[in-house]
C-alpha cells in the first residue's frame, strides 16, 4: 500500500528516501528467503526483526553502493563530549550498542534508563530529561554508571508482587 513519499512495511510507514539512504549505505546482499529466516531465527528478536527485516528485504539486489560511502569505523575524540543515552530493554538498539557506543569516543557518558521500548522516549522519566536539559543547557553529563528509572510502571495498577 503507498502512501505519499513512503510505502508501508509490516505497519511502518517508510520514506523513500529513507528505504534509498539505507540501501546505498548497506553492504551489497543478494539475500533469498531462506537467508531471511535464517537471520531471524539467529537473532532470537522478534522486534528487532520488525524494524531491521524490511530494510534487509528492500536492499535485497540494490546495485548502488558507493565506494566512499562511510564504512567505519565509528569513534573518536569529539570537539564537545557526548551524552549517550540506552534503554536496558530496547529490542531494536540494545544497551550493548550504547555501551560500544560509549567506549568509541573518549569522554562521552551513558546514561541508562532501566526501562524497556525502543529509545528512551517510549518512557517518561524525568530522571532522565533533566540530564538531557543540562546537557543542552551548559554540557554538564552524569555521572558514570548514572541509571534512571521511568516514573510510570511498565503495568500500572499491577500487582506483580504475587506468584
Amino acid at each position: 500500500m503507498l502512501h505519499s513519499g513512503g510505502s508501508q512495511s509490516n505497519g511502518l510507514i517508510r520514506s523513500d528516501a529513507t528505504v534509498v539512504i539505507f540501501c546505498t549505505d548497506s553492504d551489497p546482499s543478494d539475500a533469498d528467503a531462506s537467508q531471511f529466516r535464517e537471520y531471524m531465527s539467529s537473532i532470537n528478536s522478534t522486534f528487532a526483526g520488525m524494524g531491521s527485516l524490511p530494510f534487509m528485504i528492500h536492499c535485497a539486489g540494490w546495485k548502488f553502493h558507493p565506494e566512499d560511502r562511510f564504512r567505519g569505523p565509528v569513534g573518536a575524540n569529539t570537539s564537545s563530549l557526548l551524552l549517550i543515552i540506552g534503554n536496558t530493554a530496547d529490542p531494536i538498539t540494545v544497551i550493548s550498542g550504547a555501551k560500544k557506543a560509549n567506549a568509541a569516543f573518549p569522554g562521552s557518558v551513558l546514561l541508562t534508563q532501566d526501562s524497556p521500548g525502543h529509545t528512551f522516549l517510549t518512557s517518561v522519566s524525568n530522571c532522565t530529561y533533566r540530564h538531557i536539559a543540562a546537557y543542552f543547557a551548559n554540557g554538564s553529563l552524569p555521572d558514570e554508571g548514572t541509571v534512571c528509572l521511568p516514573d510510570v510502571p511498565l503495568f500500572p495498577g499491577a500487582d506483580l508482587t504475587h506468584s
